[in-house]
């Protein structure tokens, strides 16, 4: 089945088949294929660990530190959603569904009750954060529907593999009625529309296992995001006449009004060994020193340079395409020419938002990709009604004063850098304590003249966390 005519309402993703790498040379070139194969191979042996029967079981909670095959964590902006207060987003229930999809890899999603399990338009932008803990399934490659996506591997063959997902929900903008399919590299013309549009937050992350043994070893660890209806499985790659890669995307042209242009980003990972087995000379840090050239094919197939930037994120070079116009039906991606183009940073993640006399204490998780220019300061914000504070800070802890005690603020935060400023990151709340006494002046000193008596003072710098009013 071509993932694009597959429907959402039946799995957590809509890519169900395996990959494997194979090596096919043409006219003198070497390119790798990363194609893909329809699933129902022999069985992998699953080892010591005991898989669920059947496959397709849905995951529950991992509730011993022994379990496998299990939801370890989750957390939506840093608050459980297993079962905290965040396993519900404005009225609705919020669920972590994984199972395998075959021997060799597994679905994963966030769903909610609301059709199709879209995800309620109040979690836009939050920070979604699950670990899985997948047994002898070695996580290898991965490709979702998602935003702002990072993923983290652990553990071993021997312990058992757990995988971290940190995304935010893609909005998808689908036509699964278009004459002949939607399939990369084509989806109707520029009239076409969509005809399905929700947020989700999706992917399939796999073993590699049928993969070629050379290729396994080059791109294991290889993620890639989007919220493209249907996208290559995996990059096409290239040596000639430049090491890049290609990849051929496809979605509606038109959002569901027929007039809105759809648009959407693109993320890729490559880890360091994508680098160092290329032979190309180059490493992850090096490549994206250079920076990235990024090109699209018009309507006509001629070339246009998109906007991208590129980050080093836990040793490997993190690419990442915004506001990517859907009439491209491919993007090539190649070395650039050491001028890279820095972005504005993702936004920072409040952990907590802690009282204080007369203020609130921010406490900031910094942003994981900064756009290829480091975080320069912290931009905090709380609102009391019609009043706003703000205060810049190079701390990931900022404290905001000067606030009503008793009334609930809403605070937030941005990152800043050279490229500019990043969209706030997710809302705390908290209530400010009351202002303690200010501190007492202090070298008061005291003249007479002219029937008058003048005092003196210097003023010390603790307020109490309230403004002084005046002085008596």
């Amino acid at each position: 089945m071509h993932p694009s005519r597959q429907s959402i309402k039946d799995t957590a993703v809509a890519t169900d088949i395996n990959q494997m790498g194979m090596i096919r040379r043409s006219r003198g070139v070497t390119i790798t294929v990363l194609t893909m194969l329809v699933f129902g191979w022999a069985a992998m042996p699953a080892g010591a660990f005991t898989r669920p029967d059947p496959l397709s079981t849905q995951w529950g909670n991992c509730a011993a530190p022994s379990d496998t095959f299990c939801v370890e964590s989750a957390t939506i902006n840093g608050d459980d959603m297993l079962s905290g207060p965040a396993s519900s987003i404005d009225g609705h229930p919020l669920n972590v569904v994984v199972n395998f999809l075959d021997d060799n890899s597994i679905n994963w999603a966030v769903r909610s009750d609301l059709p199709d399990g879209a995800l309620p338009a109040a979690s836009a932008g939050a920070l979604f954060d699950i670990t899985l803990r997948i047994g002898d399934l070695e996580p290898n490659y991965t490709i979702a529907y998602a935003d702002r996506m990072r993923m983290v591997r652990g553990g071993d063959a021997a312990g058992g593999y757990t995988l971290q997902i940190m995304a935010t929900q893609a909005d998808i903008h689908w036509n699964f009625g278009v004459a002949g399919g939607c399939f990369p590299g084509s989806c109707g013309d520029d009239t076409t529309a969509a005809d399905i549009e929700h947020p989700v937050l999706s992917g399939n992350t796999q073993n590699m296992a049928l993969w070629d043994p050379a290729e396994k070893t080059r791109f294991a660890g290889t993620y890639i995001a989007t919220n493209a209806q249907s996208a290559s499985p995996a990059p096409v790659y290239g040596s000639y006449p430049a090491p890049q890669w290609y990849l051929y995307l496809a979605n509606p042209h038109l959002q569901l009004d027929g007039l809105t242009p759809a648009t959407g980003s693109f993320t890729a990972w490559l880890p360091p060994s994508y680098f160092t087995e290329m032979g190309i000379g180059a490493t992850a840090e090096s490549a994206v020193d250079a920076g990235f050239h990024v090109t699209r094919t018009d309507g006509a197939g001629a070339p246009v340079d998109v906007a991208g930037s590129a980050d080093l994120v836990d040793g490997g070079a993190y690419l990442r395409i915004d506001d990517l116009h859907y009439s491209s039906p491919q993007l090539t991606v190649s070395a650039g020419s050491g001028s890279p183009v820095a972005a504005a940073p993702f936004p920072p993640l409040v952990t907590a938002a802690t009282p204080t006399a007369g203020g609130i204490t921010l406490h900031v998780t910094p942003p994981f990709f900064t756009g290829g220019s480091a975080v320069s300061s912290y931009i905090a914000t709380c609102t009391q009604g019609a009043t706003t504070r703000t205060k810049s800070s190079t701390s990931t802890t900022i404290t905001i004063t000067h606030l009503v005690a008793t009334e609930s603020a809403t605070c937030s935060v941005r990152a800043e850098n050279t490229a500019g400023t990043s969209d706030a990151s997710n809302v705390r709340s908290a209530t400010p304590l009351t202002p303690n006494l200010p501190s007492a002046p202090r070298s008061l000193a005291a003249s007479y003249r002219s029937g008058k008596v003048r005092v003196s003072f210097a003023v010390r710098g603790d307020d109490g966390g309230a403004p002084i009013s005046g002085y008596r």
